[in-house]
């Protein structure tokens, strides 16, 4: 019990803690996709209420006569000019489904049985026949299933998140760190002073690491499911089938909603529980834990690579289905049909997967145990671990060359572990920038290659010809005014008063349909006459994405972020002073001491700013990517969102207004990169005296508090500064 009382520290249930608050709004920001929150309730409330009006009009089996039902109305507002909902198109899209899924898997079943028959499939020690043989077997299972018409949003977005499993791997490796702290605070030779002792530790270690798994994964299971139900809503769900789910249609048990969840979590806590004890076994067999993360993150690298390029009718296919990226995309994993298999013996690629990583899990747990028994603090140095010291003793010749400052930036990047903090930042960031992705309509794309090919600075052509719209509508309004007199009399046949009619209406829909550049023409009208500064035709859109309203949360997001990444490592930093002694070395000097303290904080300032930097390159690459942002060198006020913070608000403030009405695009995105540094100057500055402070009085939870206050202290300043 001491053993597991030592392991759960307030660093580990801290980082637990934030690690779970982390995944809840990564689920919650990819749900957004360029809306806000009420947006999306309000979406599938929608969607909720068209499903229950349909059901009301048919019978809830008649999955045919609603998809009939739908498709008319999505027909009607086409041919209305309008732009059909959202709610709409995805339920057409979902009926489209239900009403195939029998047909589907009597097809399938169908198919079996006529290739069965077939001389090319007919030797029955093949692997082709059987493979037959086992997908007929297993589609039959499920051929008798009733799918349903439910607003199932909650469990197929919860399902298809897979950001969790790789965030409750960090939790587990963290949980493992701290779980070898006798390797760092000279307890290690006392620790293994006892044979008997050494393998009850390591018994009690991976019986941890199965109860860590398992509390672990039903808590942020637990958490994902109460924020996607609080977004969606769970009305008859958990009894439905899970194939009612288009994604689930290749999952051959015959489960519900509710029992599939409960499966999920199941198997993702033992999958969790067996990439732990592979980790605690390595760190267990290799003393130097940095090799053991270096070597996993390059394995991972290459099972991606592998994963990518090898095609499932590779020879060397199974190398793709036993991945560890298919170990970590469970739902993918327990839901797409795939066999494998050689001759007569044909294996579901989940089974195999699972199974081959539970004989992987075993025995390397067993050589770790054995090895835990024999494993000594100071035993003989094999070739390997020479070569080791030898590259660490040229390297130490070369980096004592160094400079002070890059020493510091060293100490920040290597010796703290700064980097690991750094590439999970990154790949968070890339997260962050290339998901939540709004998709916009027909129409707005239209609207958007206008802007393109007529707009920017010189839009004169294209006012010509609203104008010239304009001016022919209102000519044949009063042609039609006096033609109506006309027809009253009698003096018009109905034909020439209908086509006159069709006419006026024609060029009605011509000028609704080029609203959007009215008013924004008009925009730019009223910009120059009240601010003499002339603004260029381009499209809000994708820059409203970037830094209007609807991307606020990235914005906020991304800004916690970064101060998260600078506080962790700079703090981080300031505490090794203090555990390697340092600090007194360096109290020897009083002149010394203030050149050394200098140094080191002009090393966590040019650390920040290349975080900074690096990030908000990332965050401004993807996004323009994303929506095509063109025209960076038009006048800022040129954007409609950006002008309407004149006279309001904050942009009362004079130099707010000098800055909207004189800056570029380009020259704006410069200011609110300038603006992030600086912030970032001042969370290194706070990092620095809480990790200064944490050490001296030992107190771990001191850094992980402050930091929170500060991540959240920022998220609140950039929020209300919603211009910048």
């Amino acid at each position: 019990m001491q053993e597991y009382k030592r392991i759960l520290t307030k660093k580990l249930i801290i980082t637990v803690i934030l690690c779970m608050l982390l995944n809840i709004a990564l689920f919650l920001y990819g749900q957004l996709e360029g809306r806000n929150i009420n947006d999306v309730i309000s979406d599938s409330r929608q969607y909720s209420d068209l499903i229950s009006r349909l059901k009301t009009q048919r019978e809830e089996s008649d999955f045919e006569g609603m998809f009939e039902d739908v498709t008319q109305i999505i027909k009607q507002d086409k041919e209305d000019g309008k732009e059909s909902s959202a709610s709409l198109v995805r339920l057409r899209k979902k009926l489209k489904y239900l009403s195939g899924f029998t047909s589907q898997v009597n097809e399938c079943l169908q198919q079996a049985e006529q290739m069965r028959g077939k001389k090319l499939f007919s030797n029955k020690k093949s692997y082709s026949y059987n493979n037959i043989l086992k997908t007929a077997e297993d589609y039959s299972r499920i051929a008798d299933v009733k799918v349903v018409l439910v607003n199932d949003t909650c469990i197929e977005k919860t399902i298809e998140y897979k950001y969790t499993y790789y965030l409750l791997a960090v939790c587990m490796i963290v949980m493992i760190y701290e779980c070898f702290k006798e390797r760092d605070n000279g307890m290690w030779q006392i620790v293994h002073s006892s044979k008997s002792g050494r393998m009850i530790l390591a018994l009690k270690r991976f019986i941890f690491v199965w109860i860590y798994a398992f509390v672990l994964t039903f808590i942020y299971f637990v958490s994902t499911v109460i924020v996607s139900v609080l977004l969606y809503g769970v009305s008859g769900i958990w009894k439905a089938p899970v194939q009612s789910i288009e994604t689930m249609s290749g999952f051959t048990i015959k489960c519900n909603m509710a029992a599939y969840m409960c499966l999920l979590c199941l198997i993702a806590s033992f999958v969790l529980a067996m990439f732990g004890s592979i980790i605690l076994a390595l760190f267990t067999v290799i003393r130097n834990r940095n090799v053991v993360l270096i070597g996993s993150v390059i394995f991972a690298g290459a099972e991606y690579l592998l994963y990518k390029n090898i095609s499932l009718q590779s020879r060397i296919s199974f190398l793709r289905v036993v991945n560890i990226i298919n170990f970590f995309d469970i739902n993918t994993l327990l839901s797409k049909y795939a066999n494998w298999g050689f001759k007569t013996f044909v294996v579901s690629s989940k089974v195999l997967i699972i199974t081959g990583m539970a004989v992987v899990t075993i025995i390397m747990s067993v050589a770790a145990l054995i090895k835990s028994v024999t494993l000594r603090p100071f035993g003989a140095q094999n070739v390997l671990k020479k070569l080791f010291d030898k590259a660490g003793e040229l390297y130490q010749r070369i980096f004592a060359l160094y400079p002070p400052v890059i020493k510091e930036m060293h100490k920040l990047i290597f010796t703290g572990k700064g980097f690991f903090v750094i590439a999970i930042g990154l790949v968070l960031t890339l997260y962050i920038c290339g998901s939540g992705k709004m998709v916009f309509s027909e129409s707005q794309k239209e609207y958007d290659n206008i802007y393109i090919q007529k707009g920017g600075e010189d839009y004169s052509q294209l006012k010509s010809e609203i104008d010239e719209l304009n001016s022919r509508y209102d000519s044949i309004q009063i042609q039609l005014k006096d033609m109506q007199e006309a027809y009253k009399n009698r003096e018009v046949s109905d034909d020439e008063f209908l086509y006159a009619v069709n006419a006026a209406q024609t060029l009605k829909y011509a000028i609704q349909n080029k609203e959007e550049l009215i008013n924004k023409i008009d925009y730019l009208a009223n910009i120059e006459n009240q601010y003499n500064k002339k603004g260029w035709l381009i499209s809000d859109r994708g820059y409203e994405q970037f830094f209007g309203k609807y991307g606020r949360l990235r914005e906020c997001v991304l800004v916690g972020l970064m101060a998260a990444i600078i506080f962790i490592v700079v703090s981080r930093g300031a505490e090794i002073r203090y555990s390697t002694g340092m600090n007194i070395i360096e109290n020897t000097s009083a002149e010394g001491r203030k050149k050394l303290a200098l140094k080191r904080d002009f090393a966590a300032i040019i650390f920040s700013a290349a975080v900074v930097l690096i990030l908000s390159i990332v965050d401004l690459g993807f996004v323009s990517r994303m929506y095509n942002l063109t025209y960076k060198n038009a006048p800022l006020v040129s954007l409609s969102f950006i002008g309407d913070y004149l006279g309001k608000g904050i942009g009362r403030n004079a130099v707010i207004q000098k800055i909207i009405l004189s800056s570029s695009i380009a020259g704006f995105l410069i200011i609110r990169i300038v603006l992030r540094i600086i912030t970032g100057f001042v969370v290194t500055a706070v990092a620095l005296l809480s990790g200064t402070f944490a050490a001296r009085k030992k107190n771990a939870s001191v850094v992980p508090i402050v930091m929170a206050v500060v991540v959240l202290i920022t998220v609140f300043i950039f929020n209300g500064l919603a211009i910048f």
